[in-house]
């Protein structure tokens, strides 16, 4: 038995979120989980007893739905780190400076020497 199932992410106001889930076959039949793995696990056993067949019998179509700001993200992030890659080059000079380098001979200091 295959069927659809959408996923929608929410934040609740208490600061929490969930995946919640409903088959398009049948939208009666819906359930949420913390993680997208846990709703989709969480959705075949619904459906399942919905349909009173064994949930290895179930065959899920995912349908996930990102809420806008999140289904831009990777488009900006990637443009972000785009825009911001020639500037590390040319502000580092194509070296590193995390690290300092060797200090010059006339900076040493002799450590238990007087002199």
């Amino acid at each position: 038995m295959k069927v659809t199932a959408v996923y929608r992410y929410e934040r609740q106001p208490d600061g929490g979120a969930a995946w919640i889930v409903e088959l398009v076959e049948e939208p009666r039949c819906h359930t949420f989980g913390r993680t997208l793995r846990a709703a989709q696990r969480n959705i075949r056993e619904a459906a399942a007893a919905w349909y009173e067949v064994e949930p290895s019998q179930v065959e899920v179509d995912d349908d996930v739905r990102l809420p806008p700001p999140a289904s831009r993200a990777p488009g900006r992030s990637r443009s972000r780190r785009a825009r911001e890659r020639p500037r590390a080059r040319v502000a580092g000079g194509g070296r590193r400076t995390s690290r300092p380098g060797p200090l010059p001979p006339q900076r040493w200091r002799r450590c238990g020497t007087s002199g």
